[in-house]
């Protein structure tokens, strides 16, 4: 038996909420659409991380047995109103998105999300997915495979 692609979002959360770089400064979140309103949310309560599950692929190599591998975002967003790069490189004593992408990348670094059974889960890219004004956002990319197997099976 595998995992749900829900409880893999939450184990990422889990992850990342037991950072201690992030602990306690950010607002967490599993989203559920990019809509504009989403965004307006996330960014008043910056800062803040969310986590969507972008894609996934299935491989059949051995007989009854699936290896799944999905692609999660981890979105990261801040806002500083006091200088406009602030927002993405942070200031003293505040961390700016790529500090948070940082962060991120190395709590989720084959990880086992709180003690699943992972293949693997790896960091695999990074993007910045808006700066401007007093606010920034990037995304993490993190792959991360397990394995289903049928009920009764190996």
């Amino acid at each position: 038996m595998g995992y749900l692609i829900t409880e893999i979002e939450d184990g990422i959360l889990a992850t990342l909420q037991a950072d201690s770089d992030l602990a306690g400064v950010v607002t967490w979140e599993v989203l559920t659409d990019l809509r504009r309103e989403t965004w307006q949310r996330l960014i008043r309560r910056y800062p803040a991380i969310g986590v969507l599950s972008q894609q996934g692929s299935y491989d059949y190599s051995i007989p009854s047995v699936q290896d799944e591998t999905g692609t999660f975002a981890v979105i990261c967003i801040h806002r500083n109103l006091r200088a406009a790069s602030d927002a993405l490189r942070g200031s003293t004593g505040e961390i700016g998105v790529w500090d948070m992408i940082d962060a991120c990348r190395n709590a989720l670094l084959n990880s086992t999300l709180g003690g699943m059974e992972l293949i693997d889960c790896i960091p695999v890219r990074r993007q910045l997915l808006f700066a401007a004004g007093d606010w920034a956002a990037a995304s993490l990319d993190v792959e991360i495979m397990w394995r289903h197997t049928p009920l009764g099976g190996g």
